[in-house]
């Protein structure tokens, strides 16, 4: 048995005692990554996005020049899908508690013509903590280092930027939280060899209990998004995600926040059931005047037991770095 602490939001050590470690097996439809329709299906997005104009309005406008798509106008399968998509969201926030999985992280900033300057990469050790509270669903994140020891987030000196928070994208379609966005069936497409129904969402403020974070020095401000999910025809589960800025935050100087998830299916054990979890995220962040693109992969994912000891946290003192390779700076604090 292994023991490591993290530090939560609240002060208190969370003592996780890694009593059973399952190592996933291989469940889904082979590396998403490597997929030749996923490739054309993100080069047909991003050449929607060019570089000055306005956000794509995916509701009404979305971009449909996409391969092996047959669009549609009926709606009327629409309840349909978001009820079967719900159930299977809402299945994985209850019954998904404690997970822990090896994620790579690739830094980089691109400049104006689109190319990568020399990038970080960061190994971590990830951990994601189901809420105990199931009507609220949630999930609360950590990295940490190899011992499991809570470590700050690396790489965000020179104008890099860490981000997080991808196991909860699929919240949107969660029955308690449908109510906070519009919908709209855009079409079919045949995707890595599934059959897929294409939606388009779009969160609406006044109603949205789920906005996202976005935190530059001490201003935080809510964010809301926009976007498209291929959804599996014959099992309904979410395979592949891509979402927007529902409008740029120019009081933080936040232009766009593209997301683009790959799940996949993954065993974690024999005895448990099957749960789609990300397995790569790209992410590109228009701000202040820079692009950043970030891309994270998972891997290894296991299940973990947990247990809590009520005392209050020590002052942090210096903490382990993680594992870093191919570094072309210094980790420092955030910019």
């Amino acid at each position: 048995m292994r023991l490591c602490t993290l530090r939560d939001k609240f002060g208190l050590i969370l003592t996780y005692a890694f009593l059973a470690l399952f190592p996933a097996t291989p469940g889904g439809q082979g590396d998403v990554r490597a997929q030749s329709s996923l490739t054309s299906t993100y080069q047909a997005v991003e050449k929607a996005k060019t570089p000055g104009e306005k956000s794509i309005d995916y509701l009404h406008n979305p971009p449909l020049d996409l391969p092996d798509f047959e669009p549609v106008n009926d709606q009327a399968e629409i309840n349909e899908i978001l009820a079967a998509v719900g159930e299977n969201v809402s299945r994985l926030f209850a019954n998904l508690l404690n997970i822990s999985a090896v994620e790579k992280v690739q830094l980089e900033k691109l400049n104006p013509g689109g190319k990568a300057d020399p990038s970080r990469r960061f190994e971590y050790l990830y951990l994601c903590a189901g809420a105990v509270d199931k009507s609220d669903p949630s999930f609360d994140e950590y990295r940490s280092d190899a011992q499991g020891h809570e470590i700050s987030q690396l790489g965000l000196d020179k104008g890099y930027m860490l981000t997080s928070g991808f196991v909860s994208a699929p919240l949107i379609f969660h029955p308690v939280h449908q109510y906070g966005s519009s919908f709209r069936l855009l079409g079919r497409q045949k995707l890595n060899g599934r059959d897929t129904f294409v939606m388009a969402f779009e969160q609406i403020p006044a109603r949205s209990r789920i906005p996202g974070l976005f935190q530059s020095g001490r201003n935080v401000q809510a964010t809301f998004k926009q976007g498209m999910v291929w959804i599996d025809a014959r099992n309904y589960q979410i395979i592949h995600l891509v979402s927007d800025l529902l409008t740029p935050l120019p009081q933080i100087k936040l232009d766009k926040l593209g997301t683009q998830i790959d799940f996949d299916k993954v065993q974690l054990d024999q005895k448990t059931q099957a749960f789609w979890l990300p397995v790569q995220v790209i992410v590109t962040v228009h701000w202040d005047g820079r692009v950043l693109r970030n891309t994270h992969v998972y891997s290894d994912f296991k299940l973990f037991n947990v247990r809590v000891s009520q005392k209050i946290a020590e002052p942090p003192g210096k903490e382990k770095a993680a594992e870093e390779t191919g570094d072309t700076g210094t980790p420092g604090k955030e910019p």
